[in-house]
């Protein structure tokens, strides 16, 4: 790293195209280097294990995961972040996991170190001894490989491996000569594949005479790898023969919390509620839906969520079916999107009301009546609803005397159906009309006494 230093006077940030600064805090530094990255001078900035590098074209920046507060101040200033997963070396401590276990993201919370293999040791730690086939070797006593859950990640940036390691009874006087291998393999540390070697060799491992747990850093240096499906990516440790003696590691306790420091840039994740289907509010058409909103997650602090299509929780849903998307992006620009739909429907009938039953006379001179009434429409909570007249005659026909009834249904636009009916009464309340011939005077036949007299019968009319 560059030398650094602060305007004395001001107490501000300064720096110089080759002279970088370091502010009063962590966002102050961030900040400070984000804003001669705008110029044109290149800038490198590493504080609290956050880097930001700017080469004067292009800027980058990693955020480490036990300082997640960092993903405001760059996503304030525009510039991408990606982070570092820090994966914990872990152990059972009854030799279960001798000589495969598992990576884990949480930090050691045991206090004291366990014994990780009292079949080969009988003291606290891991023995593992000598041999000569590297990343290949099998027998249980001279490796210990640890591996993550299959992941389809990515493994970009710098990786190291942190971990404790002290000579066989911790002699000082003993030369090691320790060799850790990052590999892609299976869940039972099989078919392995070599990604990366470090190794650290040194003719007095514990120089100091501390004749106690040394840390060690291994760097696999920068890491561009594609794990293939259904893989795993382990860490595995051997010791060389040209060492000393057997070496033991510390691992999986507070006081030694051996780490694989690595960026995973895995895609985010999020997860849609189930599809939902209600009935409409009432007279409404469409509902309040209130759903759990879907929030993304990433290896990275700060992924965006966004709506992407639909309505968001607590809106009004129109009558239907509506596709709602939430996509959430990381740090990365990648992306990740689940959908589900929302259908709401119209349960409610529409409504109809007809008028009162009509009686009335038949109209002079006809056998009936014009009958008016006012024409029923119905109504509903959504647009689109007709109605029809099913049953009887419409207003202004013309009546015959007697009962007539009327029957109206109304039907909305999703099928569900409302009838009203009435009846009309036409009364003949108009009198029949006869017509009688004059009065007849006539004799009587001879030798009769009548006469057989003619005239026109009357006929009836109405």
């Amino acid at each position: 790293m560059m030398s650094t230093e602060k305007d004395r006077t001001s107490g501000d940030p300064k720096g110089t195209p080759d002279r970088p600064f370091v502010g009063r805090s962590c966002r102050a530094a961030l900040l400070a280097c984000l804003l001669m990255a705008v110029g044109i001078h290149p800038c490198t900035m590493a504080f609290a294990g956050l880097s930001v590098d700017h080469d004067g074209s292009s800027i980058s920046a990693l955020i480490p995961s036990n300082h997640p507060e960092l993903a405001a101040p760059l996503a304030q200033s525009g510039l991408r972040a990606s982070c570092y997963t820090d994966l914990y070396l872990n152990g059972l401590g009854d030799g279960s996991d001798v000589p495969i276990g598992i990576l884990k993201t949480t930090a050691p919370t045991v206090a004291l170190l366990p014994n990780h293999d009292p079949l080969f040791d009988a003291f606290p730690g891991r023995l593992i001894q000598k041999g000569n086939l590297g990343y290949t070797e099998t027998a249980a006593s001279k490796y210990q490989l640890w591996h993550m859950e299959p992941s389809t990640a990515q493994v970009t940036a710098e990786v190291t491996l942190r971990v404790w390691t002290a000579m066989k009874d911790f002699d000082v006087t003993k030369g090691g000569h320790m060799v850790a291998y990052l590999l892609e393999c299976n869940s039972s540390g099989g078919g392995r594949t070599l990604l990366a070697t470090a190794s650290i060799v040194r003719a007095d491992w514990d120089a100091a005479n501390a004749g106690t747990w040394i840390q060690d850093e291994f760097n696999f240096g920068n890491i561009s790898h594609n794990l293939a499906p259904g893989e795993h990516l382990g860490v595995m440790l051997v010791v060389h023969t040209s060492a000393d003696d057997d070496m033991w590691v510390a691992y999986d306790a507070v006081p030694y919390p051996s780490v694989l420091e690595l960026r995973l840039n895995a895609p985010p994740e999020i997860s849609c509620p189930s599809n939902i289907l209600v009935d409409n509010d009432t007279d409404e058409c469409g509902a309040v839906v209130n759903y759990a909103t879907p929030v993304g997650t990433d290896d990275c602090p700060a992924p965006v969520t966004s709506l992407i299509s639909g309505l968001a929780s607590g809106s009004t849903f129109l009558l239907g079916t509506t596709v709602v998307t939430y996509e959430v992006e990381d740090s990365d620009g990648q992306t990740a999107s689940c959908s589900f739909t929302v259908t709401v429907n119209d349960t409610e009938l529409p409504v109809i009301s007809c008028p009162a039953n009509v009686v009335v006379s038949n109209d002079a001179g006809i056998c009936g009546a014009v009958v008016n009434y006012i024409t029923p429409v119905g109504t509903d909570n959504c647009p689109g609803s007709l109605t029809s007249l099913t049953a009887g005659l419409a207003s202004g026909s013309t009546f015959p005397i007697g009962l007539t009834t009327m029957t109206y249904l109304v039907t909305d636009a999703s099928g569900n159906t409302a009838s009203c009916s009435f009846t009309v009464t036409v009364n003949d309340t108009e009198l029949p009309v006869v017509a009688c011939p004059a009065n007849v005077v006539v004799s009587n036949d001879a030798g009769i006494c009548g006469a057989v007299v003619n005239y026109i019968t009357p006929v009836g009319t109405d």
